[in-house]
């Protein structure tokens, strides 16, 4: 994962680079843009139903950070999140393009997926995220600290937060990290923290920085601790190891920060699912029974 992280950020720039120039593919928005009964976000790039489909998924992410965060996502009036679906029959892949800036006094961030047939949800999810959660930070911002260096969030916390937001997300990562972690191959907390930039794709780290993300919204001043952190970085501090062991453990050290860390690892292995005396064959039909097909519903 390290040797994607170094050009993570060059990449992204090389791909806005290729859909804005003059030999990009020109069928990028295929439809009028729709916008959301909230106002918070905007579509464009599809087909109509599928610019509200993804309205509504967003609208529901939202939903599920606000909870996960226990605060509101600051939405000023016109500042709605603009989703941008880009057909690019050069690239054979998909990708997730995410960017902010501040234009005339005003938050204008976009989310440009190159593809979306082809791009990873995940992905996506976690695009979407970093804006949202951006938004805490840069509404504790004044216009001097906007105009001079817009809030964001680093990657360890919004891919945490992402992978949290729907339940089999949490599982999956669960059992990854147990695994990982019975193998001593967790990383600190202290490492995590480094995970600024992180690339595309699944990753085994992805799983600890939402074991990491969930370690804080199991404080039950949840609301409290995210505030704290989210003023920190529209301050421009660096997040530390000190400042985190005060957030979850309430003692200003490093170290306790990494006793406390893994002592929530161990916390996860005795998480039990008990079927009882039920065979594999009766609980094969069971989730048979209970698998509802989209267009069936």
């Amino acid at each position: 994962m390290a040797r994607f992280g170094c050009h993570f950020i060059a990449a992204a720039v090389a791909v806005l680079t290729c859909i804005y120039s003059a030999g990009a593919e020109t069928n990028a928005w295929r439809s009028p843009v729709a916008i959301g009964a909230s106002h918070r976000f905007a579509a464009a790039g599809m087909t109509s139903p599928e610019n509200v489909s993804l309205i509504t998924s967003a609208e529901e992410t939202a939903e599920k950070v606000e909870s996960f965060v226990g605060l509101a996502i600051p939405f000023a009036k016109g500042e709605s999140i603009q989703m941008l679906a880009h057909w690019a029959t050069n690239d054979p892949g998909g990708r997730v393009i995410r960017a902010q800036g501040w234009v005339d006094r005003a938050l204008s961030q976009k989310l440009i997926i190159v593809n979306p047939d082809r791009a990873d949800q995940e992905d996506i999810l976690e695009g979407l995220c970093w804006l949202l959660l951006n938004r805490y930070v840069i509404h504790r911002q004044d216009f001097d600290q906007k105009s001079s260096s817009l809030g964001a969030v680093p990657d360890w916390l919004s891919v945490g937060v992402a992978q949290n937001l729907y339940l089999a997300l949490r599982t999956r990562n669960n059992q990854v990290a147990i695994r990982h972690w019975i193998r001593n191959e967790a990383p600190s907390f202290s490492r995590i923290m480094t995970f600024e930039s992180l690339p595309e794709g699944r990753w085994a780290e992805k799983a600890y920085c939402a074991l990491a993300a969930d370690w804080m919204a199991s404080k039950p001043d949840r609301a409290s601790a995210f505030e704290s952190l989210f003023s920190r970085l529209a301050r421009g501090d660096r997040i530390t190891t000190n400042f985190m062991g005060v957030l979850l453990t309430g003692v200003e050290s490093g170290r306790e920060l990494e006793k406390g860390w893994d002592l929530w690892i161990a916390a996860q292995t005795q998480v039990r699912q008990y079927w009882g005396g039920v065979s594999a064959d009766r609980l094969a039909a069971l989730r048979q029974l209970l698998a509802a097909a989209p267009d069936e519903m």
